[in-house]
């Protein structure tokens, strides 16, 4: 079986990189990016297995980032992040495409 290829994407700096550090510690095969618009071009580029989302992007809502993704990446298993999420968030990020949300502390 082959490391799965994994982006991580989230305007937050800080998250973006605990994700990365803790993902590493699994596979070799991850990247970040800070922006919407960088994950669009990665995702074009090279094929992913999953991508970990953050809400606050710069520029592009995740929402407006899940648009641009389904149906045409659909195979990419989208997981969604979010510090201290209300179960409307929960319930949003499920219903627009995301197939899993992880609560941030």
């Amino acid at each position: 079986m082959t490391d799965p290829n994994i982006l991580v994407v989230d305007g937050k700096s800080s998250s973006r990189m605990q994700i990365l550090a803790l993902l590493k510690k699994h596979t070799p095969n991850i990247e970040a990016c800070e922006t919407a618009e960088a994950a669009l071009h990665k995702l074009k580029s090279q094929p992913y297995d999953a991508v970990f989302l953050g809400n606050k992007l710069p520029y592009m809502a995740a929402d407006d980032f899940m648009k641009h993704v389904r149906g045409k990446h659909d195979d990419v298993r989208i997981i969604r992040m979010e510090d201290n999420p209300s179960h409307y968030d929960v319930v949003d990020a499920l219903t627009s495409g995301s197939a899993y949300f992880l609560a941030l502390p």
